[in-house]
């Protein structure tokens, strides 16, 4: 144990000194943009992920754009890091590994903010340097600043939670800030005078929207779908109220998750992520729940299960954070604050094939409006004075 304690503080003692030495190169670089800064550009438009190709993020964030950025006759170039499968073993990994990956990421980005001098306008989601946050000073961000004629810093998440010194400094630096949700707006319009709305879209077509509202099953089906984290977070809120209404009503679990569950009381239906199977257990169910605890981190998000839900017309309860801004009680939502909320809400919607309807019609006609890919680029175009 000691001995492992001692390797791992040499391997930050290592990554320390060479995270100084980047620095120091880009404080360099900052000196000299004026000489780097390129008048002719070659791209309309450069995009930063943070979410890694192959991720859900990416593809919800960036993919999904690509072809109406080609159809407009938008140039672009997109500067990915890694694969997601190789970000998420990093994190799982040694110390040293670890270690490694944060360094090998500042010198991928040291060059794709150098190469940022070649495109007019630059979409970056979080920051250029978005997996190490004991770092203070944005200096990747600073030196984007005076290459770019314009750049927009994109949030879905409330990330000043991990460092809130270096994300105020970040946005000291943007152009534009868009967000996802109101809390992130109100937040990022205290610091910031212009931050604009860029709702996530869903490709619509995916989805097998729901026309039977009558009980599918002898059980009355509630589906969730998450990671095991989340699938933990949510049973830890509501698993005690899932298992007291049971009690009145046979009630069934759908879970879609990477991980079996248990839950004592709670008859659960697991199943794994596979494309064939996912939207039509979406359309068999009955309703859709979500529910996290109220934390800065969970008012900043934006659940994507939710316009799942909405994309399959599915009915909705929920808690009332980390959802879009389009939601709006008893019209395409039930939202839940107690547990008296989820028992009473959870009845009503048993009880009610014309309120299962009429919930679940009115959050198809939410994402259709506001969370469609068509609805989402206008809006992600509007980012920018002119694209």
């Amino acid at each position: 144990m000691i001995l492992k304690k001692i390797h791992n503080k040499i391997w930050y003692l290592y990554f320390r000194f060479f995270i100084l030495i980047y620095a120091l190169l880009v404080q360099c670089l900052c000196l000299i943009a004026p000489l780097l800064k390129k008048r002719q550009k070659k791209y309309d438009l450069m995009l930063f992920p943070y979410s890694q190709k192959g991720s859900d993020g990416y593809l919800r964030r960036f993919e999904e754009y690509f072809p109406r950025l080609n159809q407009d006759g938008v140039s672009f170039k997109v500067q990915d890091i890694c694969l997601d499968e190789e970000y998420k073993d990093a994190f799982k990994g040694s110390k040293s590994r670890y270690y490694l990956f944060l360094l090998k990421v500042f010198r991928i980005r040291i060059k794709q903010t150098i190469d940022i001098r070649h495109a007019k306008k630059a979409f970056v989601h979080r920051s250029l340097y978005p997996f190490y946050f004991d770092q203070k000073k944005p200096f990747l961000e600073k030196l984007a600043s005076k290459l770019c004629f314009e750049v927009v810093y994109d949030y879905w998440d409330s990330v000043w939670v991990h460092n809130e010194e270096l994300n105020n400094r970040v946005i000291e630096t943007a152009d534009t800030i868009s967000v996802a949700n109101d809390f992130l707006h109100e937040h990022y319009s205290s610091l910031h005078s212009n931050v604009k709305y860029f709702n996530i879209g869903i490709n619509l077509n995916h989805y097998l929207p729901k026309k039977d509202y009558e009980k599918q099953t002898n059980d009355f089906r509630l589906f969730y779908t998450g990671s095991p984290g989340n699938v933990k977070q949510m049973l830890s809120v509501i698993g005690d109220y899932l298992v007291e209404f049971s009690k009145k009503v046979k009630i069934k679990l759908v879970l879609v998750s990477s991980e079996p569950k248990v839950y004592d009381g709670l008859n659960i239906e697991h199943h794994y992520f596979e494309d064939a199977t996912f939207f039509k257990l979406l359309q068999s169910s009955d309703i859709g729940i979500y529910a996290l605890d109220d934390t800065i981190s969970t008012r900043g998000k934006m659940a994507m299960k939710i316009l799942d839900y909405s994309g399959t017309a599915l009915p909705i309860l929920a808690t009332r954070y980390g959802v879009s801004p389009h939601l709006s009680h008893n019209e395409n939502v039930l939202f839940c604050d107690t547990e008296s909320d989820w028992l009473n809400n959870l009845e009503q919607c048993y009880s009610s094939k014309e309120l299962r309807e009429k919930l679940g019609g009115n959050s198809r006609k939410m994402v259709e409006e506001f969370h469609t890919i068509n609805s989402s680029y206008i809006e992600f175009k509007s980012l920018f004075k002119s694209l």
